[in-house]
């Protein structure tokens, strides 16, 4: 929280140098007065402070899946039995633009899934 208070510091006074003020005429804030650039100050710390607590509550969430065995991410393309099988196909001579038709992949999937298989295989 006091990164981005210290920002909106930083920012009012570079904006006071070059003889710059803000004006909210909504919420009545100018940066010319002590309470304006105060309040301006405190809003970014409420702002940081709501953005942290997002934070928070993110990674407690991502936890409590874990913990629940839930992964995050994009279901794969291809399960394990089916990698294993384009790659068989792919070593018997495929190419690799008709086994991504086959299997409707692009061709990139079918690169990753044959080194997938490779690194698996040689564990």
């Amino acid at each position: 929280m006091k990164q981005q208070a210290n920002d909106v510091s930083r920012i009012l006074r570079s904006y006071k140098t070059a003889a710059v003020e803000i004006e909210v005429r909504e919420q009545s804030i100018e940066t010319k007065t002590p309470d304006g650039r105060m309040f301006l100050t405190i809003l970014a710390a409420v702002a940081q402070f709501e953005r942290d607590l997002i934070v928070a509550r993110t990674k407690d969430g991502l936890a409590a899946a874990r913990a629940r065995g839930r992964t995050g991410g994009r279901r794969p393309k291809l399960s394990p039995r089916k990698a294993i099988d384009m790659r068989e196909r792919y070593e018997r001579g495929e190419t690799v633009q008709s086994l991504a038709e086959f299997f409707a992949v692009s061709r990139p999937t079918i690169h990753r899934a044959i080194t997938w298989v490779e690194e698996v295989s040689n564990e």
